[in-house]
Parts: C-alpha cells; sequence; structure tokens
C-alpha cells in the first residue's frame, strides 16, 4: 500500500515512514496543512517545516545545519530569513521581508549591499563590498553622519556630520579634492576648491573672516592675507614671490608697505601711513627720492641740533648771570 492510500484512507493525524527514531518522511496534523513536516532524518532533515505549509512558522530545506533556504515567522513576511548557507548566507534579512532591521546580499563577510535599521531609512548602509564599499552612508538616509560614494580608499564624494551642514566634505578624490571644507558648508574652518596641490580658492578660520585666504595656487597664491579679511596682519596681491602690493601690520596702521615688486619697489614706506619713519620712491637699489629724503632729514636734524646748541647756550648764559648775582 502506498503512502498515498495510506493518506486517502486514514488522513493520519501521525505519519511516519522509515521509522519512529529517525522516519524518512513525517508529518503530523494533516498531509495537505501538517502541523509539524519533514523528510531525509529527523537528526538532520532534508526539507523540514512547522506550522502549516502554506504560511510555516519555522521553514528550512537542505539540512539542519547548514540550510539552502531558511526562514522563521512566516513565508509571506518573515521575521529572519536567508538562502544559500546559514554560515554566509547569499541573502539575508531579519526583522521582516518588506522593512528588515538587518540585510544583505552577495555574502556576510563581504556582502554587495547591506543596510541595518529600516529599508526605508537605513541607519547602516552600503553598497559594492564591506573593506571598499562603492555607497556608504551611516545615520539615515535622509541625512546620514557619515556618507561617501566611489570607494572607502579614494571616494569621488565624501561629507561627515549632516547632509544639510556636514563637518567634512570634498568632491573629486581624498588625495586632492575638487571641493573641500572642514568645519561647517555655511562656516567651514578649512576650504578649497579646484586640488589640495594647487587651490584656486583656500582660507582658514571662517568664510566671512578667514584667517588665511588666497587664490590661484598655494605655492604661488595671486591674493594672499593672513589675520582676518577686515584687517589683515599680511597682505599681498599678485604673486608671493613678486607681489604688486604687500604690507603688515594692519590696513589701517601699516608697518612695513610697498608697491610694484619687492625688488624694485615703487612705492615703499615703514612705520605707518600716517607718520612715516621711512619713503622712497623709483627702487631700493637706486631710489629718486630717498636721497632728497636723507638730505632734507639731515639738514632738518642740523637744525634742530643748532637751535637745541643756541637755547643750552642761552641757558648757560642765564644761570651764570644768575649765580654771580647771588653770589654778589
Amino acid at each position: 500500500m502506498s503512502y498515498n492510500q495510506l493518506d486517502i484512507l486514514f488522513y493520519p493525524a501521525l505519519f511516519f515512514a522509515g521509522s519512529r527514531s529517525d522516519p524518512a518522511l513525517f508529518f503530523a496534523g494533516s498531509r495537505n496543512n501538517p502541523a509539524l513536516y519533514f523528510t531525509g532524518g529527523r537528526s538532520n532533515p532534508a526539507l523540514f517545516f512547522a506550522g502549516s505549509r502554506n504560511n510555516p512558522a519555522l521553514y528550512f530545506t537542505g539540512s539542519r545545519n547548514n540550510p539552502a533556504l531558511y526562514f522563521t515567522g512566516g513565508r509571506s513576511d518573515p521575521a529572519l530569513y536567508f538562502t544559500g548557507g546559514r554560515s554566509d548566507p547569499a541573502l539575508f534579512f531579519a526583522g521582516s521581508r518588506n522593512n528588515p532591521a538587518l540585510y544583505f546580499t552577495g555574502s556576510r563577510n563581504n556582502p554587495a549591499l547591506y543596510f541595518t535599521g529600516g529599508r526605508s531609512d537605513p541607519a547602516l548602509f552600503f553598497a559594492g563590498s564591506r573593506s571598499d564599499p562603492a555607497l556608504f552612508f551611516a545615520g539615515s538616509r535622509n541625512n546620514p553622519a557619515l556618507y561617501f560614494t566611489g570607494g572607502r580608499s579614494d571616494p569621488a564624494l565624501f561629507f561627515a556630520g549632516s547632509r544639510n551642514n556636514p563637518a567634512l566634505y570634498f568632491t573629486g578624490g581624498r588625495s586632492d579634492p575638487a571641493l573641500f571644507f572642514a568645519g561647517s558648508r555655511n562656516n567651514p574652518a578649512l576650504y578649497f576648491t579646484g586640488g589640495r596641490s594647487n587651490s584656486v580658492l583656500y582660507f582658514t578660520g571662517s568664510r566671512n573672516n578667514p584667517a588665511l585666504y588666497f587664490t590661484g595656487g598655494r605655492s604661488d597664491p595671486a591674493l594672499f592675507f593672513a589675520g582676518s579679511r577686515n584687517n589683515p596682519a599680511l597682505y599681498f596681491t599678485g604673486s608671493r614671490s613678486n607681489p604688486v602690493l604687500y604690507f603688515t601690520g594692519s590696513r589701517s596702521n601699516l608697518v612695513l608697505y610697498f608697491t610694484g615688486s619687492r625688488s624694485n619697489l615703487v612705492l615703499y614706506f615703514t612705520g605707518s601711513r600716517s607718520n612715516l619713519a621711512l619713503f622712497f620712491a623709483g627702487g631700493r637699489s637706486d631710489p629718486e627720492l630717498y636721497l632728497q629724503v636723507v638730505e632734507v632729514t639731515l639738514y632738518y636734524i642740523l637744525q634742530v641740533v643748532g637751535v637745541t646748541l643756541h637755547y643750552i647756550l642761552q641757558v648757560v648764559e642765564v644761570t651764570l648771570n644768575y649765580v654771580i648775582t647771588v653770589n654778589l
């Protein structure tokens, strides 16, 4: 008598073939909708499910130790699900299929797609591989705390903090990004565009009042100042090696100033703009006005010395007259 005949005749509440200790085929309840079902053997069945065949609470195929297909909860939306093998499944998620708490594809050691939290807005997400993902973010998809695309070693787009106002941001590559700033997008502490090696725009401090600023390139910038934009301590335009305009101290009260070039100045003075200590025009090597300034200065000094000597002689004379008058 076949199993089908047994099933038709008896509709058994408990059924097995082979032996009770390790049956080859086993189910309890009914064959159409058994409460417990497995084939192969009890110790390591090839097909197993509990609950019902249409929507089992526990289901796996292959073997219990390393099943090829496994899920718990229900077939329509299981709480735990993977395919391939338990040790390194090809598809895995936990929670529910519609919005799993943990999900990855490929393999557990190096998944191709991975996220935790929920599918709609996961807390951790990357695609490609765990070691060097093509797309990665942490926090949430809407406003991640860490995000990059391309690869972890040299991503094409990277920011940390939040997407709206990241603490660290660059595009291009980490080695020489096209756009880079640190701090925040609204008021970054470090900013440049172009590339790190030869940036087009660079400043540190803040965008509104940077401590260091230049355009052109870092090696020889076209515009540079240090301190603040409103009142820089060091400023020049043109290039660092041969600036057109240069001063130190402050814009309102300069300590050192010249125009033209450092080697051949057109205008130069030290001290302050309102009260110059040294001034000449032409060039440092052969100034046209410097000697005139020296001559006038010497003449002024001689006049001061002469007036001073005359005043001293007058004081001595008055003093001697007073001494003689008192003694008499």
